[in-house]
């Protein structure tokens, strides 16, 4: 079998998408957590560095989302049962408080140095 001009331009093309791939995905995207506070009609991003204090509309009413020191939790929500309110803070990528009676899901997203994916001996 003999090697042809055409199979090695698909080969460094190949290459090439897959080097870049893999940088797009593992490098360099560090940074600091966010909040993503998603409603039924409204999706926000805010910084987790400065405080705030988030209202957010659902079908039962208002949802008051608080973020202080770095972590985000639910300050005040309408739904029954207040599971959200009583979740606490959350603060780490992965991490994430639902109030599913009034449709207000907040999830810590982004990426830090610290995040391991793998861990081998």
């Amino acid at each position: 079998m003999k090697i042809k001009l055409f199979d090695i331009v698909i080969l460094i093309i190949v290459a090439g998408a897959t080097g870049f791939l893999t940088f797009f995905v593992y490098g360099a995207q560090y940074g600091e957590p966010y909040a993503h506070i998603k409603s039924q009609h409204e999706e926000y991003y805010y910084a987790l560095t400065s405080p705030n204090l988030i209202s957010v509309e659902g079908p039962l009413g208002r949802t008051v989302i608080e973020i202080n020191e770095g972590a985000v939790s639910v300050r005040s929500s309408p739904c029954p049962e207040k599971t959200c309110v009583k979740s606490g803070k959350v603060s780490l990528p992965g991490e994430w408080i639902a109030c599913l009676p009034n449709q207000v899901l907040i999830t810590i997203e982004g990426r830090s140095e610290e995040d391991i994916d793998a861990l081998s001996y």
